[in-house]
């Protein structure tokens, strides 16, 4: 029989292939922290992603996510099931063989049971991470913080601020993310400009509406809950019809694709200022009823914007307000 002396003399179990094993729906700072926790614990890791047809978010999306979280573990999509016993017989069928099961939950102890292997928790009484799975999926705008940037990207409240020329588009995207404290996306088509220079030909519809989705895909995983656009792809469909005579099918299709919260439409109430990049103040009316009637067509959630330019901010401020009321009050 052995004696404390003897444990203490022996070499610790060496765990060659760890396992996590959650649904991430959506990951969170938890699951990071036991992802990271076995990630030192283990050198062979496997993420295996419970996953069903009716779940919130697809298991590609949240595929993704992990790679970022944990890109040295193997991830292995399994469809989920309701006891222990048929999970770890599919876990085993995708190829894992783990020596080690790690989680935040006691209620894995019959999982690694059924897989025959020990259960190292990580975190279970939820103090180094005080959150819990089914808070930050019943509402991510509460618990934002808890989200990894890519998921962050996704649950963002996208705020596109569109209007005719001239209208203070840009000083109201950037003075709305000062006052709601994130970031906002500005006019790729200005940037492109500045690099290209004038005249803006058919061509440059393409460079610039990729930019704008680049810029917006990359601004958005530093947005704190809410993501606001100066300009966005109907505005490149408006324009491009208005100056070339018709919109291009992709553009119209990538515009549809935009995943948009509300659209704060502004007037064209107030003085034309002159710029390099502005040349038809006459058209300005126009444009904005043709922006309002695209935005109607398409169902879009919008509000106009009129006024001076704090009348204007008051305005806005209220609109987001109410978005974000709604969205934080949605369980």
């Amino acid at each position: 029989m052995s004696n404390a002396h003897d444990v203490l003399r022996a070499a610790p179990p060496r765990y060659a292939r760890g396992v996590v094993v959650g649904r991430f729906l959506p990951p969170h700072s938890g699951h990071a922290l036991v992802l990271d926790f076995a990630r030192a614990y283990t050198p062979g890791l496997a993420v295996c992603l419970r996953a069903r047809p009716d779940d919130a978010l697809d298991a590609a999306t949240r595929a993704a996510w992990l790679r970022e979280l944990a890109p040295e573990a193997a991830l292995h999509v399994v469809e989920d099931a309701g006891d222990a016993d048929t999970l770890a017989a599919r876990i085993r069928a995708a190829g894992v063989a783990p020596d080690v099961l790690f989680s935040s939950t006691p209620a894995q102890q019959a999982l690694a049971d059924a897989l025959g292997v020990p259960h190292v928790a990580v975190d279970p009484a939820r103090r180094l991470v005080p959150v819990e799975s089914a808070a930050v999926r019943a509402n991510p705008l509460r618990h934002w913080l808890f989200l990894p940037p890519a998921a962050r990207a996704h649950y963002a409240l996208r705020v596109a601020i569109v209007g005719p020329e001239s209208t203070g588009k840009t000083t109201l995207a950037a003075r709305l993310a000062a006052h709601f404290q994130t970031v906002w996306v500005g006019e790729y088509l200005r940037t492109w400009i500045d690099h290209k220079g004038l005249p803006v030909v058919p061509a440059d519809v393409h460079a610039a509406a990729r930019g704008q989705q680049a810029a917006e895909a990359a601004m958005a995983r530093q947005a704190h809950r809410l993501l606001f656009c100066d300009t966005d792809l109907w505005m490149s469909v408006v324009y491009s019809a208005h100056y070339y005579g018709l919109a291009p099918g992709w553009l119209v299709e990538a515009a549809r694709q935009q995943r948009r919260h509300l659209y704060l439409l502004l007037d064209a109430d107030v003085p034309w200022v002159p710029d390099p990049q502005r040349d038809q103040p006459h058209a300005r009316p126009l444009l904005r009823d043709r922006i309002r009637e695209t935005l109607s067509r398409e169902g879009q959630p919008f509000h106009l914007i009129r006024g001076s330019w704090d009348e204007r901010f008051s305005q806005a401020v209220a609109h987001v307000h109410a978005l974000l009321n709604t969205a934080q009050c949605h369980d």
